[in-house]
């Protein structure tokens, strides 16, 4: 009888050679793609110069529709027992405020896609520092809500890092307010807001710790429960590797299927905090995911991403892997 951990080596030494034969081939479709993306980011930013005009929404669709064609990219509305996968489209285009897990760095451009129209985003200031076909195809796909990156993400904060960072995220509460406030002012239905209230990505075995900034606009939440499928075991996020590094990783891939399932809208019930709506919001997503949610938050991500950084020797292993956050800082305390 052959041992399992005889039995994942094998696996593994599978995959590995999987790798190594599609990666000529990999190589070549990485490079179409990426012409092809520089392309319908170059007719974008023409068509605003030549033919400037506020609404550029039908122009950007369908560049979108083409650059994720070209990747091969299926994104798929999946729907509850007992409604129709229309019935859940309808209902996704409806939402003012779409919470959903977090498991790419793309995962704003899968909602994109099946909204049919531009969605605002809440997106880390760190974003802004990506190059100019990351930030001019964001900008085609999503209208970002600039969010301060939280004062531990670069290492240990100091008061005045974390007053700083409170003000920020008050003005972000401000923004996101006046977003999903539109509709009473100007009497039309605003671009549905996008949140990610993980506030990180992960690697799909756990949900962290909600935030409850979606949870305090006393607007109906609409929940959206994500899954990713792609026939190469490559990691959508590392430890070490970059936005641009991810997306080149995603053009490796050849081809990528996305599932969103629309859930029940949540409603805040009478006497319910945030924290409160946040934490059952959660075990909704959890028990369409199965997967379990945790009191893990970005704060805990975070040390753990520096001890894993600080160990030099696992760099090579790491790289090709998800973080494993989940399982390895359980014994962390949440913070937050």
């Amino acid at each position: 009888d052959r041992s399992p951990s005889r039995g994942l080596g094998d696996v593994y030494k599978r995959q590995v050679a999987a790798l190594a034969a599609y990666l000529p081939v990999g190589i070549i479709v990485v490079l179409v793609r990426f012409v092809l993306h520089l392309l319908c980011a170059a007719i974008y930013v023409g068509g605003a110069i030549v033919w400037p005009t506020p609404d550029m929404d039908g122009l950007a669709t369908s560049l979108i529709w083409l650059a994720a064609t070209t990747s091969c990219i299926r994104v798929q509305v999946r729907s509850q027992r007992g409604q129709s996968t229309t019935a859940a489209s309808f209902q996704l285009r409806r939402g003012r405020v779409l919470v959903s897990n977090h498991l790419t760095q793309f995962d704003a451009l899968f909602l994109r896609l099946l909204c049919g129209c531009r969605i605002a985003v809440a997106l880390r200031e760190t974003y802004r520092s990506n190059g100019w076909l990351l930030r001019t195809l964001t900008n085609m796909a999503i209208r970002p809500i600039w969010v301060p990156a939280p004062a531990h993400t670069f290492g240990p904060c100091t008061g005045h890092a974390e007053l700083e960072a409170r003000r920020a995220r008050a003005s972000v509460r401000m923004a996101m307010r006046q977003h999903v406030s539109q509709v009473e002012v100007i009497g039309a239905s605003p671009e549905p807001l996008v949140i990610f209230p993980e506030g990180s990505i992960t690697n799909g075995g756990g949900l962290m710790r909600f935030a409850r900034g979606a949870f305090e606009l006393d607007v109906p939440v609409q929940p959206v429960a994500l899954r990713v499928f792609c026939p190469l075991p490559l990691a959508h996020d590392t430890v070490w590797s970059s936005l641009f590094q991810n997306y080149l990783r995603t053009l490796f891939q050849p081809w990528m299927h996305v599932e969103v399932t629309v859930l029940p809208v949540q409603n805040r019930t009478m006497n319910e905090d945030a924290i409160g709506f946040a934490h059952r919001t959660s075990k909704v997503m959890e028990k369409e995911l199965r997967v379990p949610a945790t009191t893990h938050t970005t704060a805990d991500k975070a040390q753990l991403l520096h001890r894993v950084k600080a160990k030099q020797g696992a760099g090579f292993t790491s790289a090709f892997n998800t973080c494993r956050w989940v399982g390895q800082a359980r014994g962390t305390n949440p913070q937050g």
